[in-house]
């Protein structure tokens, strides 16, 4: 389905529990190696509801792509 998505929803849950995107650093570079071209990341949820933590959760998504 790779060429066929244009936008991934970057998170780190596992069931009904949200944890930082730090945390999920490797999967997500794993997941990422499976598409050819750049597609549109968005960071909608944060781990604690908290806006405030949109900067690290940022953070993490940068460096996840820096080293993708």
């Amino acid at each position: 389905i790779s060429p066929y998505v244009e936008n991934i929803h970057v998170f780190n849950w596992k069931g009904n529990e949200k944890y930082p995107l730090f945390d999920a650093k490797d999967t997500w570079r794993k997941y990422l190696s499976n598409f050819k071209t750049a597609k549109n990341l968005l960071l909608e949820f944060m781990p604690d509801g908290r806006l405030e933590s949109l900067k690290t959760e940022a953070d993490a998504l940068f460096e996840i792509v820096q080293n993708n």
